[in-house]
This record gives C-alpha cells, structure tokens and sequence, in this order.
C-alpha cells in the first residue's frame, strides 16, 4: 500500500477533496440561489480529507489480511467514518457557522448522511482498486524478474557441468582411478557423472522444483566431489523423514553446497566436511549448511551467496533470508524460506 505519510499520497489527497469542494460550489452556484461560503465548502472536504486518511491507515495494517476480511472491514469502516464526517460537519454547520437547518433537528446529527457514506464509499473503491492493480502489476514484474533468474541459474547449472574446468577434474578423475586400477571407482564415477548430467540437461528450466529435487540434485553433486576427492571429503544429512512439500527456486541449493566444498574439504590436504541439515519452523522451512575453515573468510557476501540471496529476494518478495557466519572454525550458511510458495510456482 502506499505510505500514508508519502508526499504523493498527501497531494493526491488534497487535489481529491479539494475537487470535491469546488464541484460542489459550482453545483450549488448552477441550480440554487442560496450558494454556501467557502468556509463550509473547504471545512466539509477538510473533514473527508481527514476521514479518508484515517481510513487509509486503518487499511494499511490489513495488508496481511484475505481479500474477504479486507472488504469487509472497508465498508463497516467506510460507513462509520462517513457518520462520524457528516455528524462533525453538522455540529459546525450547527453551532459555528449558526447556519439554520430545520433538517437539523429534524434528522439529528447524521442528515445528508447518505451523501457522505456514498462520497466515502467512492473513495474507498478508488483505494482498494488502486492497490489491487499495482500489487497485480507488482507480482507480475515479481514473477516476470524470477522467471528470468531462474532461466539464468539454469544455464549457470549448464554451464558449471558443460565447462572444460568442470568436465576436466570429473574426468580427470576418473582418468586416476583408471591409472590406479580402480575400475569399479571409475565406472561409479563416470555413472554418477551421466546422472548427474541427466538431471540437469533433460528437464525443462522450470522456475520452481520441489526440495527433494534440489536434495537429489546436491547428492549427485557430491557423490561425483567424493569420488574425487576421496576420504578427503565427508558429508553429514540431517534430513527429517518425510521431507516438507514444499517449492524452491530451481538450482538454489547447489551454489550454497558448492560454496562449502570448494572452502572446505577440497582446499585442504586434510580433507573436511560439508553438512546440510534441514528443518521446519511453524512457518518457514531452515536449511544449514556448515563447513569447515582452514582460513578466515573475506568480509562480507561472495558472488555464489550474494546472487543466492537476490534470487531469494525476488522469489519470496523479501520473506525469505540468507545469512552467513563464522563460528569456531566453522563457515555456517542458514536459508530460511516460507513454507508457501513463492511469487511463481512451478506450473506458471
């Protein structure tokens, strides 16, 4: 919704009422002869102007809210902010401007309550419509910007497989093993690679896949990393037993996996360990990802995390977070996404 206190707000504001006022003067000098002052005129928009705002803050604190709920308190809210204006307007009317109105005593306080309600009721539909349309067009430019990372990490996938650095050290290790005369390691290496592959380059770069995808697509990842890189590398899981049904970014683990090797256990003679761990929240799903450091690492976010975190940006409108520390020698990476889908699924 758009910031109450925004200078574009408060001047669409006063152009509104202040249109307001000035139609109604020009009516009132069209048909009657008994036109009322300015005074009245700007005192009545006056009063909308501060109605509609306070409505305007009420509905703001119900952006989290179900279309049906929102509706529904906009028009109760509406109704009761357009007595309240009229009923303030009439005691002024009544006792500041001594403007003798037989309808007064008559209808009480809220006479001409209906033209107040249905001015008020215009404005609110005007509200609610404007912020419908811009969170649409906003969730589309979402969904339009996600697609496209998506696509993007797809070929970053592609290429990271496809590139001579990659296919050089998978087949060169397959080269030692051979050397070694360790054919059985060699053909599991080499099998592990052709499934590795199949994964990525038969399917579609569709911009959302199911976390068990991405943990089979990170578990192929290391089967080939541990072959080559021996005992040198070790994995730990700490997965729950059934895992959440629950949508990731397409190709969004595997950097954060990459990362955590290429720091750890394959710049070190000794070898290290990479662990993923995964858990729920109430309403989030947490994935760990820990390493071991041979050295302190650079301040800040490298390329791999930053990108990761401005796909989950974008993804998740900002309701998803990436963070990274060091604690005790060991790199720790936290992702924390909603449980619910993103801005675009998997079938869009």
């Amino acid at each position: 919704m758009p910031s109450i206190t925004s200078k574009m707000f408060l001047t669409v504001q006063a152009i509104v009422w202040f249109s307001l006022a000035l139609m109604t003067w020009l009516s009132w000098l069209w048909f009657s002869d008994n036109t009322p002052g300015w005074d009245k005129m700007l005192t009545y928009s006056g009063l909308g102007f501060a109605a509609s705002t306070g409505l305007a803050l009420l509905f703001k604190r119900t952006e989290d809210w179900s279309v049906r709920w929102q509706m529904g308190l906009a028009i109760v809210a509406t109704l009761a902010a357009a007595l309240g204006w009229r009923a303030a307007y009439n005691l002024i009317e009544y006792h500041v401007f001594e403007f003798d109105n037989p309808n007064y005593e008559y209808w009480g306080l809220f006479h001409y309550g209906r033209t107040s309600a249905t001015q008020l009721l215009v404005w609110s539909g005007a509200f609610w419509s404007h912020y419908y349309y811009t969170s649409y067009s906003k969730q589309k430019l979402q969904a339009a910007k996600a697609n496209a990372q998506a696509q993007a990490a797809k070929l970053k996938l592609l290429q990271n497989q496809v590139n001579p650095h990659f296919l050089f050290n998978a087949l060169s290790g397959v080269d030692t093993l051979l050397l070694k005369n360790d054919v059985a390691s060699a053909r599991e290496m080499i099998s592990k690679l052709s499934d590795y592959m199949r994964q990525t380059l038969e399917r579609e770069p569709a911009p959302a896949v199911t976390l068990g995808t991405e943990i089979e697509r990170v578990e192929s990842y290391l089967d080939i990393e541990k072959i080559r890189a021996g005992e040198r590398l070790r994995d730990e899981w700490d997965l729950p037993e059934t895992l959440p049904d629950v949508e990731l970014p397409n190709g969004i683990l595997q950097p954060l996996v990459e990362n955590a090797v290429k720091h750890g256990a394959i710049n070190s003679r000794s070898g290290g360990f990479v662990k993923i761990q995964v858990t729920e929240e109430p309403a989030s799903l947490v994935v760990r990802i820990e390493n071991d450091m041979r050295h302190d690492p650079a301040p800040g976010f490298g390329i791999g995390l930053t990108n990761t975190r401005e796909r989950l940006e974008t993804f998740y409108a900002g309701q998803a977070s990436l963070s990274a520390a060091a604690d005790g020698g060991v790199f720790i990476v936290v992702m924390r996404v909603p449980k619910t889908h993103g801005v675009i699924s998997d079938g869009d």
